[in-house]
């Protein structure tokens, strides 16, 4: 994703009409992210975005249907962020026990970084996934395929146990990362609980639960 910009120095784009597509995509969504973090996610509206790249409606509507259209564009790159730094978890040159308990300390690295460092991003988050925005089931599905992943590798090297069916572990790991995903569960522990420390004792759990016997 680009980098951030904030609404003083995104400023109106001369010729963006007739530019690629791709670059015109990229500008309302730099746009659309820029006024979300400013005004929040409720307060973000089709013809803001267009007032602040100088361009009507009714060009932008010529790439996204909607605002939730756009909003949800934004927040696929934002947690895309998050997956990507667990494909490089699982990509490590490493055992798969520490790669396992890195993806536990990743995942809430991230997110804490993501849902805490800007409210109202987090408050467009948390409607995307009260909404369930096609986006954040497809980040459900990647931090699935990075337990798959771990799973299969500690297996092949003959350090995880093989005789629980693999779906039924990745689903067990998947519900146990959740916690350390999901805005609504991080803003109820984050003043009050240690949560490294709960992601070093439920990676611990989940490698106990994988040794083999």
């Amino acid at each position: 994703m680009a980098e951030t910009q904030s609404l003083e120095t995104l400023g109106p784009v001369r010729g963006l009409r007739g530019a690629p597509e791709h670059d015109v995509r990229r500008r309302i969504l730099d746009a659309a992210e820029a006024r979300v973090r400013h005004y929040g996610f409720d307060k973000t509206t089709v013809a803001d975005i267009a007032s602040d790249l100088g361009i009507s409606t009714a060009y932008i509507y010529k790439f996204y249907a909607s605002k939730l259209a756009i909003c949800e564009a934004t927040v696929a790159e934002t947690v895309a962020r998050i997956g990507a730094a667990l494909d490089e978890v699982c990509e490590a040159d490493q055992p798969a026990s520490e790669r396992l308990r890195r993806l536990y300390q990743t995942m809430l690295d991230g997110s804490i970084a993501l849902y805490f460092h800007d409210r109202k991003l987090h408050n467009m988050i948390r409607a995307g996934m009260d909404q369930r925005w096609p986006a954040i089931d497809r980040h459900k599905e990647a931090m699935r395929n990075a337990a798959r992943r771990i799973v299969e590798a500690g297996r092949a090297s003959g350090e995880f146990e093989t005789r629980t069916p693999l779906s039924d572990v990745v689903d067990a790991l998947w519900i146990s990362l959740v916690p350390f995903a999901h805005p609504s569960v991080l803003e109820h522990l984050h003043d009050s609980h240690d949560l490294n420390r709960h992601a070093r004792h439920m990676s611990d759990l989940a490698l106990r639960g994988l040794a083999k016997v």
